[in-house]
């Protein structure tokens, strides 16, 4: 007899098919698939950037919002709960502005004080090397009035230059026009993304209302519950490391200010600044901050900048077991080994933003494998204990022995005696 005809496998064989036309097409056409996610991704990029903004910025406001203006959110009167998220958000970017202001009111007078003494410094070093130079000229048989007698033919120079103008105007032409475009390209883009930002943060949760009603209507419920739970798992997830990430950047920056206050070391300000931004990148921004501040200090005194790596290696291992456990904790639930290869490779994709997001997202990645990995072991668990909980069969019955019959009740005697005459 034949088997009844199958709707459900025919409809998955023809899915496969068109799958794979479908990835065979896109295989033989990279290049026009490239263009056009490169155009959707400039299309959406401003919605893209709005959505960083909102959340970054959502992590402040909420604290403002909770802690602060907590007694708004209970008042009976409904104008008084409404202008709690405005003022929230106000208060949030006032904050903001506040701190780029002290950083750039630490850092510019600190460059600018370095730099003034960083040219007497290259002059006199240049100054004490100059006649050691000549010294070895004339060791090497190298005449120093040699190099004074070179001259420059600069007829043949300008006329060089010239051609090269000339010949690459319009190259140069193309690249002024495109860097030019880019730069007011991407400052168009910010303001478009900080707006739509704004107006997300103020509709945050009309807009979640949203999105799971469109879910639920075009979703299964258990995809949309899936999908929910992984969104919430990704909001504590950055949530936790972004605010853990500014907390320890502040501590550290302020540690590493009044060390070098104590120890005297120069430019103490403009160091805690650099220390502080670059603690925001985990592993290699210790590094980074370090070398820059290092130098620093070299240029006003060697010994101060070798004693300044030996405190900073101090503070960063005070850092890192006591600071950084007590304030990120867990939180993260990533492992220092895929910490490292988060950084890197968020590093090789798009610098250091991508470097901020890769940590979190790992994390979130790696807390949905274990979680993958636990229901796969419960369920080859729960496969191969069911066998032995299987109800043993109960024993037979005891064969039961019939009662005897009870006696019968014996008869009452009758009573004789006489008649009774009336």
């Amino acid at each position: 007899m034949k088997k009844p005809y199958n709707d459900h496998s025919t409809r998955r064989a023809m899915l496969l098919i068109a799958f794979g036309v479908l990835l065979f097409a896109l295989v033989q056409n990279l290049s026009a698939v490239g263009a056009f996610l490169g155009w959707l991704f400039g299309l959406i990029s401003p919605l893209i950037l709005g959505l960083c903004i909102a959340f970054v910025l959502n992590v402040v406001m909420r604290t403002f919002e909770e802690k602060l203006l907590g007694g708004m959110g209970r008042s009976p009167r409904p104008a008084v709960r409404r202008l709690r998220r405005p003022l929230a958000l106000i208060l949030t970017l006032l904050a903001i502005l506040i701190v780029i202001a002290l950083i750039l009111l630490v850092v510019i007078p600190g460059i600018g004080e370095t730099v003034s003494t960083l040219i007497p410094t290259v002059q006199a070093w240049i100054e004490r090397a100059l006649p050691e130079i000549i010294a070895w000229l004339e060791e090497n048989n190298i005449s120093a009035e040699f190099i004074a007698e070179l001259k420059v033919d600069w007829n043949n120079l300008f006329t060089t230059v010239f051609d090269v103008l000339k010949n690459g105007t319009g190259s140069l032409f193309d690249f002024a026009t495109t860097f030019t475009s880019s730069i007011f390209g991407g400052i168009a883009n910010f303001f478009l993304g900080f707006i739509l930002a704004i107006y997300i943060l103020l509709q945050k949760e009309q807009i979640a209302a949203f999105l799971d009603r469109v879910m639920r209507a075009f979703l299964p419920d258990r995809v949309t519950a899936e999908l929910e739970e992984i969104g919430r798992l990704s909001n504590s997830t950055f949530s936790n490391f972004l605010t853990g990430q500014l907390t320890e950047a502040v501590v550290l920056g302020g540690l590493c200010c009044i060390g070098m206050l104590i120890f005297r070391f120069p430019y103490a300000g403009v160091v805690s600044v650099l220390v502080a931004v670059s603690a925001l990148i985990p592993v290699f921004g210790a590094f980074i901050g370090g070398g820059v501040s290092a130098f620093l200090i070299l240029t006003v005194s060697p010994i101060k900048a070798l004693l300044f790596i030996v405190f900073l290696v101090v503070l960063q291992q005070l850092e890192n077991n006591l600071i950084y456990p007590r304030i990120v904790g867990k939180k993260v639930g990533l492992p220092g080994i895929l910490v490292i290869v988060a950084v890197l490779v968020g590093g090789n994709i798009g610098g250091v933003l991508t470097i901020l997001v890769s940590v979190p997202l790992c994390s979130v990645l790696y807390t949905l494998f274990r979680q993958l990995i636990d229901y796969r072991l419960s369920c080859k668990a729960a496969v191969s204990a069911a066998p032995a909980e299987q109800p043993a069969e109960a024993p037979a019955p005891a064969e039961e022995t019939p009662e005897p019959a009870p006696a019968p009740a014996p008869a009452k005697p009758k009573r004789k005696g006489r008649s009774r005459k009336h």
